[in-house]
């Protein structure tokens, strides 16, 4: 995770900030699941219970519910970035607040591309109170469509035999985090002969290559021609934000050939890495014709978080990216392990 902070001192905004060194790519053709893909189910692997390194002590002293109540601190991917025929790792963590003894908590975790359904696992755990959390591997099938998916996870009590009170609605919690599937490496076609290259391409860079929490960084981009970028930013932390366009530049629209970056020149603010550790990414997305993903939610933050709308805006990206013509797009993603 990355905080936002002013020039002037104090006024900070959580944010996620991922950073490499210049990646240039050609967004993938038209995707989507099919019908090999029924032949090559998604499948959860091993499921690893752990105790998040938080206050745990302080945690179980202030705990007076008078039921099981839950509380999701994080969900997010361990490397969201995953090649067809990888395993992804999805990490839950969360609160535990049980009047006494233990309670059995199901967790529940839905994995979607488009809207449409490709995995369930459910598991039923036994609990104190305190900080809980759990990683369960996702085996990415090799012949997935390349793409932004979503993971919903879902926290409810079951109360264990020993627990007093019963689970009310709204004892549990919901959250969603995302990923992308990367396409297969493809050779571009050269142009004819005489004939100009005039398909869209994007760069996507940062001032450094090397980064630990607390760094400064400085995201920038440029495309080779006129039109509309946005970039999404998914982070360590869980949370997704999109960081382009933002309320300090609303207009997404952008020149071939010049260069932009967050922040801009002209920001009165700096984007420093806060962590937690773990791996972050960027994805962008250019295209020639209008495109906007985030009407309505600029004036509430900074960098518009889209966690709850996950599920849709991952949907419409990919929809978007099958509807432009090749020549009119271009995609580029950064990542990078954050460390102390």
């Amino acid at each position: 995770m990355a905080s936002l902070r002013m020039a002037s001192g104090r006024a900070r905004i959580l944010l996620l900030v991922v950073m490499l060194p210049v990646l240039t790519l050609h967004a993938p053709g038209p995707v989507g699941p099919t019908a090999a893909q029924a032949a090559n189910p998604w499948e959860f692997g091993q499921y690893r219970p752990f105790t998040p390194p938080t206050a745990a002590a302080t945690l179980r002293a202030t705990t007076r519910a008078i039921a099981p109540t839950l509380k999701l601190s994080r969900t997010t991917v361990q490397r969201p970035q995953v090649a067809p025929g990888e395993v992804a790792n999805l990490i839950a963590e969360y609160e535990v607040s049980v009047p006494q003894g233990t309670v059995e908590v199901k967790e529940t975790r839905i994995v979607r591309f488009e809207g449409q359904q490709l995995a369930k696992l459910e598991k039923l755990v036994s609990l104190p109170s305190g900080p809980a959390g759990s990683t369960v591997a996702l085996k990415v099938p090799p012949n997935a469509a390349p793409g932004l998916y979503t993971v919903t996870t879902t926290i409810e009590p079951r109360p264990a035999a020993e627990t007093r009170g019963a689970a009310r609605a709204g004892d549990g919690d919901q959250a969603h985090s995302m990923f992308r599937v990367e396409a297969p490496a493809a050779t571009p076609a050269a142009p004819p002969a005489g004939a100009s290259d005039a398909s869209a391409r994007f760069r996507l860079w940062t001032d450094k290559t090397q980064h630990k929490i607390g760094d400064a960084v400085k995201v920038f981009f440029q495309a080779n021609r006129d039109g509309y970028v946005t970039l999404v930013n998914v982070g360590t932390s869980g949370k997704i934000t999109i960081l382009y366009p933002n309320t300090y530049t609303p207009n997404h629209a952008v020149k071939g050939e010049q260069t932009y970056s967050v922040p801009g020149a002209a920001d009165q603010y700096e984007l420093t890495l806060s962590g937690p550790e773990g791996v972050e990414l960027v994805y962008a997305l250019f295209t020639t014709v209008p495109t906007r993903f985030v009407e309505g939610t600029l004036t509430k933050e900074a960098f518009a978080p889209v966690n709850d709308k996950a599920v849709s805006l991952t949907r419409d990206i990919n929809l978007t990216v099958k509807k432009v013509p090749l020549k009119e797009q271009a995609t580029a993603v950064l990542e990078i392990e954050v460390t102390r």
